[in-house]
């Protein structure tokens, strides 16, 4: 449980590093199920928003885990 909070306070924390906030959501005529927007990489990490499930959501990749 610990270990899954502070895997969500680092993802909160990569977005704000990254410049994801309210502001930088596209207007809602850009909700296409393709759409993926502002990457950002920190040490291992990439981290970016998309609407695949039909809202924005934030994804991690780790290139060292490849998770």
């Amino acid at each position: 449980m610990k270990l899954k909070v502070c895997f969500a306070i680092s993802i909160l924390v990569l977005a704000m590093i990254a410049g994801i906030a309210a502001a930088d959501v596209p207007p809602l005529k850009y909700k296409d199920p393709d759409y993926q927007g502002q990457p950002a990489i920190y040490e291992n990490r990439v981290v970016w928003h998309d609407y695949h499930n039909g809202s924005m959501d934030i994804y991690m990749y780790d290139l060292a885990t490849g998770i």
